[in-house]
C-alpha cells in the first residue's frame, strides 16, 4: 500500500492510478463525475470539468488496461496528508461497497466494460453540452456506472443504464424545449 512507504518518499498521481489498477478507471470516473456535480453557476464550468469525463470514458471504451494520464500530471506529487484523508474516505464509505459486489460480471468485464465506456463517452458528450441544468443527470450516471465499473458490479451496471437512458430523454427534452423557446422569442 502506498501509505506503507517510508514518509520521505513522494507518492505520485501515477503510484495512485497504478496501484489501482483497472479498478481505477471507475474511481477516476467518479471522482470527476463527483466534482462535476458540485452546484457551481459558473457558466462553461460543466464543460471545462467534462473534459476529463471523455477522456477517461474513452479510454475505457477503447479498451485501455489502466488509464493514460499525462506525464506531468502522473508526475505531480501528493501530499501523505491528502493520500491518508482519501483513505480515511475510502474507509467510510463501506456501506456503499457492501451493497456493491461482483455479480453479473459479463456486463463489467471484457466486452461489457468496454460497452459501458461507450455509454459513459455518451453521458460525458452530454454533460458538456450547454444545456441548463442538462447535466446532473448524465453526472449521476456516469457515477454509477464507475461505481459498476470499479466494484465489478453488473446490477449496478444496469442501474446506470437505466439512468442513462433517462438522462438521454431529459437533455433531449431540455434541448428540444430550449430551441422552441428560443424560435418564441426570435421569432426563428
Amino acid at each position: 500500500m502506498l501509505l506503507e512507504r517510508p514518509a520521505e518518499e513522494p507518492i505520485t498521481v501515477g503510484d495512485i492510478v497504478h496501484g489501482l489498477g483497472g479498478r481505477s478507471f471507475g474511481v477516476l470516473l467518479f471522482v470527476w463525475a463527483g466534482l462535476s456535480l458540485i452546484p457551481a453557476f459558473v457558466p462553461g464550468m460543466s464543460t471545462i470539468l467534462g473534459l476529463p469525463l471523455l477522456f477517461l470514458s474513452w479510454q475505457l471504451a477503447w479498451g485501455f488496461p489502466e488509464p493514460w494520464i499525462p506525464k506531468r500530471l502522473a508526475k505531480r506529487t501528493i501530499a501523505r496528508s491528502q493520500v491518508e484523508r482519501l483513505a480515511e474516505w475510502a474507509q467510510r464509505s463501506r456501506a456503499i461497497e457492501r451493497m456493491l459486489k461482483p455479480r453479473l460480471l459479463v456486463l463489467v468485464t471484457g466486452a461489457g466494460q468496454r460497452f459501458m465506456g461507450v455509454v459513459a463517452l455518451l453521458m460525458s458528450v452530454l454533460f458538456v453540452l450547454p444545456i441548463p441544468a442538462g447535466n446532473w443527470l448524465p453526472g449521476i450516471a456516469i457515477a454509477v456506472i464507475a461505481l459498476a465499473v470499479a466494484r465489478r458490479d453488473g446490477a449496478a451496471a444496469i442501474v446506470g443504464l437505466v439512468l442513462a437512458v433517462a438522462a438521454g430523454g431529459l437533455v433531449y427534452a431540455l434541448g428540444f424545449a430550449g430551441v422552441a423557446a428560443f424560435k418564441n422569442i426570435f421569432g426563428a
